[in-house]
């Protein structure tokens, strides 16, 4: 006797979908002619956007900034601010199939003439998210990274 015929389902499921952390699980009730319940249950991989990651930054650019950032993956953060200048971190990042590709630029602008800007584009780099990565150049400008989910 083959498996379709020893196993001929019921036309009717029913199914819940249950909430579970930040992954939704559906849950599929089913019985056959046997009436040998059982339970399947489908979990889909989160589908994590930009901003539900966070990079943890170990930066430093020599006379400009120098400390530890958490930033989003497509954000802009004010990361040094003094009577002269301010300075700005712009994440333009993105993650696929667990890779993370980081993009960063330091924007340094004057108070006084906020058109009077300096840029700097950071090394860009990939890593697989929860792994430690880093770059240097010249010992001028070096960073450190983990990225991770959201909490």
């Amino acid at each position: 006797m083959d498996l379709r015929s020893e196993f001929e389902f019921l036309a009717e499921l029913n199914s819940t979908t249950l909430p579970f952390r930040k992954i939704r699980a559906k849950v599929i009730e089913m019985g056959c002619l046997r009436k040998l319940p059982f339970i399947l249950v489908l979990i889909a991989a989160p589908s994590l956007r930009a901003a539900d990651y966070v990079a943890e930054l170990q930066l430093n650019v020599v006379n400009v900034f120098s400390g530890d950032v958490i930033i989003g993956l497509r954000e802009s953060k004010l990361i040094k601010k003094d009577k002269h200048t301010r300075v700005v971190l712009v994440s333009e990042s993105s993650v696929a199939n667990n890779i993370a590709d980081l993009h960063y630029t330091i924007i340094e602008q004057s108070n006084s003439e906020p058109l009077n800007s300096n840029q700097l584009q950071l090394p860009s780099m990939s890593t697989y998210v929860g792994s430690e990565a880093g770059v240097e150049v010249e010992g001028l400008v070096s960073y450190r990274v983990v990225v991770r989910a959201a909490r």
